[in-house]
């Protein structure tokens, strides 16, 4: 992530460098939340979203725009997600969940934390 705190509308450019397996797709932005993290983006009722794993060859890069539609625009299946609720003040975190262990096929996720001013 290259910075850790952003105005409402900045974009911001996440890099993971990992050799293993994983899918592009297999990462939400969670909220922090008296309850704890909380997702933000969320798939349609009744419309499941289809992922593949490949490799990742080094990695993945992903530009996320932080407003709602940014968020939703960033995914591979805009027409299938919504943000809700909208994006207010406060700590969020980039969730990948999407790194799969080429020999025990175990998954596991990673995440890095930020601050969004609205």
């Amino acid at each position: 992530m290259d910075a850790l705190s952003y105005e409402y509308g900045d974009t911001t450019e996440i890099t993971l460098t990992a050799p293993v397996r994983g899918n592009a797709d297999k990462w939400n932005v969670e909220i922090y939340t008296e309850q704890g993290w909380t997702e933000v983006r969320a798939a349609e009722e009744g419309r499941p979203l289809s992922n593949t794993d490949e490799d990742v060859e080094g990695g993945h890069t992903w530009h996320l725009e932080l407003t709602e539609a940014g968020i939703v625009e960033a995914s591979r299946h805009p027409d299938r997600v919504r943000v809700c609720p909208d994006l207010v003040s406060g700590r969020y975190r980039f969730v990948y969940h999407g790194l799969i262990d080429g020999e025990t096929g175990e998954v596991r996720s990673v995440s890095v934390a930020f601050d969004v001013e609205v």
